[in-house]
């Protein structure tokens, strides 16, 4: 049971827990998307990023593949407004999905404002073995509320475990999928500090995050000066931190991350990176 657990939390990295602990001064932090502020995104339609997850157990164990993330950005509207969509797909693979025989493939799929890119959808598709449910996040920004729709669809009809508002949106949304790109609209140097407010499972947590200090990231399709940032408190259901480091080119993408588990550490790593203006990716021979 717990090795089917495990695998679970490591290719849920997407579904990340906003539980952050106990209260912490906000004096020096900034809102990560102020309402007032136009940005030039650094992304574009066409984009597309991959990374490799493994799992490094405590000590002196070898990581383990667990699994892919790959994430694409597409031009789109939503009732009229002009957004990206953000497509996330999660799938298990390699060493750990041989020694647990649990088969995840988790799809996400975010509607974000092309201007002020507060999200304004996400639908969240959880293939985990016998798990399998829906969950769509609607932000309803005139009423100030959130509608949440959960569903069973491993019953005959589906059935509906949650469906209904939950009241009040702090700020302007964020969700589990767009947080990887809003982080991209600032370029930050060592000390700079942000607030934003991610929405998961229907509830709103109020998410610190620090960037820290420049390093060289090395990867499988190069090297890329990058800035790390931590988020303050525990950003996963099972417990620990996220760290992401962002590339310091035009492009910010994300060029690692790596978070803390109960049992171990989960990183990825990037494989492949493809925009309008350039292409990276390892070859894979099967």
């Amino acid at each position: 049971m717990r090795k089917r657990w495990l695998v679970a939390g490591i290719l849920g990295l997407l579904s990340v827990s906003t539980a952050i602990g106990p209260p912490q001064d906000d004096q020096g932090f900034t809102d990560l998307l102020p309402e007032d502020v136009e940005f030039a995104p650094p992304f574009e339609s066409g984009e597309e990023l991959r990374y490799e997850l493994f799992w490094k157990p405590v000590f002196f164990l070898p990581s383990l593949k667990a699994g892919e993330v790959r994430l694409r950005l597409e031009n789109s509207s939503l009732d009229g407004v002009d957004t990206f969509k953000i497509r996330g797909w999660a799938t298990s693979d390699g060493a750990l999905t041989s020694l647990t025989g649990l088969k995840v493939e988790n799809y996400y799929e975010s509607e974000i404002d092309r201007s002020n890119f507060r999200s304004y959808r996400i639908l969240q598709k959880f293939r985990q073995g016998k798990r399998q449910r829906d969950l769509l996040l609607v932000f309803d920004y005139s009423k100030k509320l959130t509608r949440v729709r959960e569903t069973d669809v491993r019953s005959d009809p589906p059935r509906v475990l949650r469906n209904g508002p939950k009241p009040g949106i702090p700020a302007p949304a964020v969700d589990v999928l767009s947080v990887f790109y809003v982080a991209r609209l600032r370029t930050m140097k060592p000390g700079d500090r942000f607030i934003l407010y991610l929405n998961e499972r229907g509830s709103f947590r109020k998410v610190r995050v620090v960037a820290e200090k420049m390093e060289t990231v090395e990867t499988p399709v190069g090297s890329f000066p990058s800035i790390k940032l931590s988020t303050t408190g525990g950003l996963f259901r099972q417990g620990g931190d996220l760290r992401i480091w962002y590339s310091t080119d035009d492009l910010r993408i994300p060029t690692k991350f790596e978070g803390d588990l109960k049992l171990g550490k989960v990183y990825g790593r990037l494989i492949r990176v493809a925009t309008p203006r350039m292409t990276k990716s390892i070859i894979k021979v099967k």
